[in-house]
């Protein structure tokens, strides 16, 4: 039997969109993750504000580097205004969300521009939306 890998999403601040955020990083690492191993039963569960995906371990360990904080800045579909909002995310992979300092990883902004940046080596990438479906690799670091 294969050893599995478990990736923990849980909200920060930002109430609603940051439980929207965390069910976009999900599916983000969903869409990575059928990518690369193709169609491979993916199981997931959680409560609200903590989602968990469990990945094949030879795959999954090229998210190790995921660990910690990822911010997404965007217009809030939940604010009446339509007022831009920040939101934030912890990842955790294979249980290791035992707290510590968790340092930001990521970006997202998708307005008023849009841009997902690397927070640790300041690469920078124009295309959030294909991100988010799963277009990873350029963006993982160990």
């Amino acid at each position: 039997m294969a050893t599995n890998t478990l990736i923990e999403v849980e909200s920060g601040a930002g109430g609603l969109d940051a439980q929207d955020f965390g069910y976009m990083l999900l599916m983000m690492y969903r869409g990575w993750a059928t990518r690369h191993a193709g169609d491979i039963d993916l199981t997931w569960n959680g409560r609200v504000g903590l989602l968990r995906l469990e990945l094949p371990e030879d795959i999954a360990s090229r998210l190790a580097g995921e660990r910690g904080v990822h911010r997404l800045i965007r217009v809030s579909p939940h604010d009446r205004e339509h007022r831009r909002q920040t939101a934030f995310a912890r990842v955790f992979v294979n249980g290791d969300g035992s707290g510590g300092d968790l340092q930001q990883v990521r970006t997202y902004t998708l307005d008023p521009y849009q841009l997902v940046k690397n927070e640790r080596d300041g690469f920078t990438r124009d295309d959030p939306e294909a991100v988010f479906a799963g277009d990873l690799d350029s963006l993982l670091r160990p």
